[in-house]
């Protein structure tokens, strides 16, 4: 009886696969013409035979497109970039004049991590084809930079497989590298004036910085521990001390280096960790850093409150 039921299945299976109400629909979706086409095969003369064909990503479903290679992972100081390949090019809010444009690599940090996106242009044969205004990351990878068109130039100067330039805002990059680097040494300062709090959330915006602790700090002595905060923090910046990266750090070696491992890194994936040397703090991190603490500047402590259930550390730098 059971062996019956199998061949009874399998045959109503391959009945409907082999009919016309499920190929005709297939079929229609693996047209070119069909604007959710998904090349992922190509058809023999009698369908419903499939063979595997090269894969292409659409613009419908960006979680196919290849990851962006982010080179501003690998050199802060990185301005220029001058052969950029165009993957995707879409028209956005509307507007002819506002498009997302992705691809295969970039020098422009993307919104996120605490860290304000970097802004700047595309140039294409010479000529400034676009302002880029947002920068952000899907959780595929792809990294897209939405802009406006320069006057002048349109969509065609940006297509699919040309080869484009990137300049990025260079004195915003480096305001954004000291704020970010700075957060991070804030967590060194605070261990050392004898606060061993686990840092949980930063924010690196110009005008708006802060760094959250896991901790209590009473309310009547968090003048006095902000003035100490600050005076250890410039003093380990006056000190020159390099800031290290490390790029693809094991996950097994994560907890070793930083003492934690924060609950948003995907399990047993390699992460980048950024470390001010010759101290033990460490932090996985996927900002733009200074290479040195003394490119910080001078820091200030403007409050200490308490958020919730941690306490938060407002900053700014001269």
């Amino acid at each position: 009886l059971l062996f019956m039921s199998i061949c009874t299945v399998w045959k109503r299976t391959t009945t409907l696969l082999t009919s016309q109400r499920f190929i005709r629909p297939v079929l229609t979706l693996l047209s070119p013409s069909h604007p959710h086409f998904v090349p992922l095969f190509s058809t023999s003369p009698s369908p419903p035979c499939f063979r595997l064909a090269s894969f292409r990503s659409t613009s419908t479903l960006a979680r196919m497109e290849a990851p962006t290679r982010g080179v501003y992972l690998e050199d802060t100081y990185k301005f220029e970039l001058d052969a950029a390949t165009i993957q995707k090019v879409t028209v956005v809010d509307g507007s002819a004049d506002t498009v997302e444009v992705i691809l295969d690599q970039t020098i422009f940090h993307p919104q996120g991590g605490g860290q304000a996106c970097d802004v700047g242009k595309l140039v294409s044969s010479g000529k400034e084809v676009m302002d880029v205004i947002d920068v952000r990351k899907q959780p595929s990878g792809v990294i897209t930079h939405k802009g406006t068109l320069k006057e002048g130039s349109t969509a065609d100067d940006l297509q699919p497989g040309m080869s484009v330039s990137l300049l990025i805002d260079e004195e915003r990059r480096r305001l954004n590298a000291r704020l970010h680097s700075a957060g991070h040494l804030l967590d060194v300062a605070m261990r050392m004036i004898g606060f061993d709090f686990l840092p949980t959330k930063g924010n690196h915006a110009p005008g708006n910085s802060s760094v959250e602790y896991i901790g209590e700090i009473p309310a009547d002595q968090r003048e006095e521990v902000a003035k100490k905060l600050e005076a250890k923090a410039n003093e380990l910046i006056r000190a020159g001390t390099d800031v290290e990266v490390h790029q693809q750090v094991a996950f097994d070696d994560i907890k070793a280096m930083c003492g934690f491992v924060p609950d948003y890194l995907p399990q047993h994936m390699p992460a980048r960790i950024v470390r001010i040397v010759h101290h033990e703090d460490a932090c996985p991190c996927g900002g733009t850093h200074v290479d040195k603490t003394s490119t910080i500047g001078t820091l200030k402590v403007t409050k200490i409150k308490k958020a919730k259930k941690a306490i938060k550390v407002g900053y700014e730098l001269s």
